[in-house]
């Protein structure tokens, strides 16, 4: 399915039982899938390539499991259709959750302070949560595999494009990552592991929802901070880090800033055709501004 031509919405009206499709907005677009918001009452995702099913599947049944366990709403599954006549890779619909994606520029000081607090006690949980009856679902990073690798990408493809200093600076930061072992917790947590502005909904000044998990997996619990980092900067980790009761905010800090510039490492690298416009240009910026030691 290509975003040009969409979905056939009487097709998918004729599949899902109980469904007359009264209006259709775009929510969203991420590299697997697109969701429309259907009646103000269903978000459908639709897989961009049949792979992403593996994605999906993971994602539905791991929310099955947590959604009862997490003290924030969470999308929920109604029906999914892998063969359909209205797409050429099916589609998932969801319950719709109110609310719409945080602008951080939006943001008065009061509500960021509110904001920082409810995610910090968000990702408490979450992280707290027993992974064991997840572990089959739920694929499980290495951070150290992770990091090496990403630092040979980087010297290979990033390295010849950055300035003298730009160089130094990256080398350094995944240096001091990969030589201090305290930076590998021994146990794995569950992540939601792409908790970004846009997947955190809000109404009324308050969180609704937390969408997309898709990326959910096992790993270093410190990751899902790194996304709120580049999107709202250090003082809003620092505050969510003291609801969230973290022992140690100032390393908490220097890995967020790793991780941001892994993923922009990782955008430029593995984008590819799977990136959507502007992607690349604008993980490039954010290096940019990382390496710069200016918050992206």
């Amino acid at each position: 399915m290509t975003a040009a031509l969409g979905p056939k919405w009487n097709a998918i009206e004729a599949e899902v039982p109980g469904l007359t499709v009264r209006s259709v907005v775009r929510a969203g677009e991420g590299w697997t899938a697109i969701a429309y918001r259907v009646n103000d009452g269903f978000v459908i995702k639709f897989p961009k390539r049949a792979e992403a099913w593996d994605e999906l599947d993971r994602e539905i049944a791991f929310l099955q499991h947590a959604r009862a366990r997490l003290p924030l709403p969470v999308p929920q599954s109604v029906c999914r259709v892998r063969e359909s006549a209205g797409a050429p890779h099916g589609y998932v619909v969801y319950r719709s959750i109110p609310g719409q994606a945080i602008d951080p520029r939006s943001l008065s000081t009061r509500a960021h302070a509110a904001l920082a607090h409810s995610l910090g006690e968000f990702l408490r949980v979450l992280h707290d949560m027993d992974p064991q009856p997840v572990a089959s679902l739920l694929p499980c990073e290495e951070p150290h595999a992770t990091a090496v690798l990403y630092q040979g990408d980087a010297d290979a493809v990033i390295a010849p494009r950055l300035s003298r200093v730009e160089r130094r600076a990256l080398t350094d930061v995944f240096t001091r990552y990969l030589n201090d072992p305290l930076n590998f917790p021994k146990q794995s947590r569950v992540l939601h592991a792409d908790l970004s502005a846009e997947h955190v909904l809000c109404a009324d000044g308050a969180v609704t929802g937390i969408i997309d998990w898709g990326d959910v997996s096992l790993g270093d619990p410190d990751y899902d901070f790194s996304y709120l980092y580049e999107d709202f900067g250090e003082a809003f980790v620092r505050d969510m880090a003291r609801r969230y009761g973290h022992t140690d905010p100032d390393r908490l800090v220097s890995k967020a800033h790793y991780y941001s510039i892994a993923d922009q490492v990782s955008t430029i690298v593995y984008g590819g055709e799977v990136a959507l416009p502007g992607d690349v240009d604008g993980s490039w910026v954010r290096l940019h501004a990382l390496l710069e030691g200016r918050e992206p």
